[in-house]
Formats: C-alpha cells, structure tokens, sequence
C-alpha cells in the first residue's frame, strides 16, 4: 500500500481478458488503493476489474489513465462503466491481425465518419443533399426544437423541413431562417416530402404526440427517434414494428422505461439490455 501511495506511474496488469466476475482479495483492496493514488496508472490489455466482453464491472476495478491494449481493442474498453474505467485506449499491433475473425461490434471514429458524408458538388443542389424532416419541440419545449434543427442544419443536409406546434416554428424560423418551417396539429400532410424523420426531441407525450409519431413510423422513410419520442414508444411498442431503419437513440433511463426495468440495472449491463 505505502509503494502505491508513493508510486509515480503505477502499471496494472493484475487480471487479464479471461477474468470474469470481478476482482477478488487481495485485488480488489489493490485496485481500490491505486484509483485513489495521485500516481497515473496505465493498464495492460485492460483494467483489472473490467468485463473484457462487455464492460461490466461488478464491484472493484482498477481506473485507468491510460490503457493500453494489444493485438485489438476488445468491447469493454468502449462501453460504460468500463469505458470510464480504461481512458485513453491505445492500441499495440503484435501480429495478431490475419488470425482475428469478423469483429464483434464496430466503433466508428471521427475520420470513418467524415467519409460515409457526401461531399457536395458541383452539380449538387439542396435536394440531392438530402432533407430530412424533424418533428420537435411544442408550445411548452422549445429549446430542443431550436437545438434539433441547428444540428440537422450543421451537419451538412441540402434542406431541412421542421414540423411543430405554432411557437417553436416561431423561434425556429428566428435562429435557423433557412429551414422550411411548418406548423402542424395532428397531421403532417402539408410538410412535403423528405427523406428521413427525426422525431422526439421536446414534442411531449400526449395524444397530439402520439398522433404525429405514429404518422412518421407508418412511413417507409429511415426514423431516428429520441427523448419525448421514446417515452411514447414505452406505450406504443407496436409502432416499432416497421420494416424501414429504425434507430433509437435512448439514454438509460428511457432504455429502462422501454424495457420494463430500472436505470441502474442498463447502466450496469448495457450490452445486455441492448
């Protein structure tokens, strides 16, 4: 205890990928020392404690500063609680490449991301772009209008169709001028045509809301829905049966409430509830 508490640079390679369920003594009370030390502490592979598969940690790990993994990253450095654990993930190539299967999960990082976008040309003009439609916010909520188009705006579409109750289309219209701007009640027949929907954010949870959720998930358009859309969809689970993509973009705690259960419990388990 006295060298950790003296110690610089503490290196944690107490437990490997193989290790399951949690430390045990006289680990446990070692990785409880080191996280609470000044020291900067790099793990090896993965940080002790941490579920290699899944990133569960189930009871003490070691917190790292650095981790420091080799021959490829494995999922639990990348899903909480375990990401939280393993900071900075850094990758050692030792050969392992032609003798790895088709990976478990995908991690897209900032540069595969800047290539999946189109890039506008010369010929392109707003509709090429694409348009997506984004139903948000209401007479009560209005920042996650505001929020929801500005980041539809950013991120590069030709033109953005926004569809809300009469305010929020006023501090739409203000903010982002360039977006069309509709107000609806409980129809979306005059918003005109797009190529996606995001639907949810700040649009409340009442019949009204349910009634234009349901109208976008009855199309064959690609849905994302979040926040407010999801708290519906704890209801109206039926709606989600559409053949069209579909991506749900959940907290835990909208997770737990979509799936009968408590926070705490897809917080600790996230692939899992997944």
């Amino acid at each position: 205890v006295r060298a950790i508490e003296a110690a610089d640079l503490i290196i944690d390679g107490m437990l490997g990928i193989g290790g399951r369920g949690g430390l045990r003594e006289p680990y446990a009370t070692l990785a409880g020392h080191a996280s609470r030390a000044i020291a900067t502490i790099v793990a090896c592979d993965l940080p002790s404690g941490v579920d290699a598969d899944t990133g569960v940690v189930s009871g003490a790990a070691v917190r790292a500063d650095v981790t420091v993994t080799f021959g490829t990253y494995k999922p639990g450095l990348f899903v909480d609680p375990g990401a939280e654990h393993a900071g900075v993930v850094e990758l050692v190539d030792i050969g392992l490449g032609p003798y790895l299967g088709d990976p478990d999960a995908c991690l897209p990082q900032a540069a595969d991301v800047d290539l999946w976008i189109p890039r506008a040309r010369r010929e392109s003009n707003k509709y090429r772009r694409g348009v997506p439609g984004v139903l948000a916010g209401s007479e009560t909520f209005t920042g996650a209008a505001v929020l929801s188009v500005g980041g539809a705006v950013r991120g590069g579409a030709g033109m953005v169709r926004f569809a809300s109750a009469r305010h929020s289309v006023e501090l739409v219209r203000h903010h982002w001028p360039e977006a069309v701007t509709s107000v609806v009640e409980d129809s979306l027949s005059g918003v005109g045509r797009v190529n996606a929907w995001v639907a949810g954010p700040g649009m409340g949870t009442d019949e009204r809301a349910e009634t234009l959720l349901s109208e976008v998930l009855s199309t064959d358009l690609p849905v994302l829905v979040d926040a407010d859309g999801l708290t519906v969809l704890t209801r109206r689970r039926d709606l989600l049966w559409r053949s069209a993509p579909t991506v749900l973009t959940p907290h835990a705690g909208e997770l737990a409430r979509l799936l009968g259960t408590e926070a705490d419990q897809a917080e600790a388990r996230r692939l899992d509830h997944v």
